[in-house]
């Protein structure tokens, strides 16, 4: 699968995620074992060409055996994502694909983008606007 495409039953998944301390507009690029988070803004200006902000890896070779699935989480540029903010990435991020209610967010964007309602993304994640 592509870029901005799919669902997760394919394995490749694009979707739009903050995180919890303050809005973080991310663009996440799913390819099979390893996901992208880049900053959707220079997203939008250099495509492909773009230095993602941190780079997830699933190492899933003991989850048929032990029910267990390890993730490796290497920030890429560490100034644009200090260490708090990449923690907090990740396990917004991490519920966005384990969580049925928020994974059902990343499935609207993905496959009904004429109804994606980006408030109730906020409202999920916690960002209330005032």
């Amino acid at each position: 699968g592509g870029e901005g495409s799919s669902s997760s039953e394919d394995g490749d998944d694009a979707g739009v995620a903050g995180e919890v301390s303050a809005p973080l507009n991310v663009f996440i690029q799913q390819h099979g074992h390893h996901v992208l988070f880049s900053d959707l803004e220079e997203y939008k200006l250099l495509g492909a060409d773009v230095t993602p902000l941190a780079t997830l890896t699933h190492y899933a070779e003991l989850a048929e055996e032990k029910g267990v699935v390890l993730a490796r989480l290497d920030v890429v540029r560490d100034k644009a994502l200090p260490p708090q903010r990449a923690r907090e990435l990740l396990e917004a991020a991490h519920r966005l694909y384990v969580d049925d209610e928020w994974h059902e967010l990343v499935h609207d964007f993905n496959h009904k983008p004429q109804t994606f309602d980006f408030e109730r993304v906020l409202k999920t994640l916690g960002h209330q606007e005032s």
